[in-house]
């Protein structure tokens, strides 16, 4: 399995269990069977902005090739279905 992050990304806003605003950018690996997940954090004392979310969470999975989840764990690969376990996984995404 390739650690190469290619094409566009996708994204996913949520707030953690800290009540803090997380960005997740992730993609599809349809070669391997699974999607590739990076997640920032904004700070509690920074504003929340999405463009920054999305350039911090994909700078992350381009350079580190984010968390690999395998399509079999998600309920299924459309976006509706990502982001339900995206939201329910925040602390399993690096």
């Amino acid at each position: 399995m390739s650690n190469e992050v290619t094409g566009r990304a996708k994204f996913v806003y949520a707030i953690n269990d800290s009540n803090r605003r997380v960005t997740v950018a992730y993609q599809y690996d349809d070669a391997n069977q699974c999607i590739r997940a990076a997640k920032a954090e904004c700070s509690k004392r920074d504003r929340f902005e999405k463009r920054i979310g999305r350039e911090v969470s994909f700078g992350r999975l381009v350079y580190h090739g984010g968390t690999v989840v395998p399509f079999s764990s998600l309920g299924g690969t459309s976006y509706k279905d990502v982001a339900a376990w995206v939201r329910n996984n925040l602390e399993n995404i690096a």
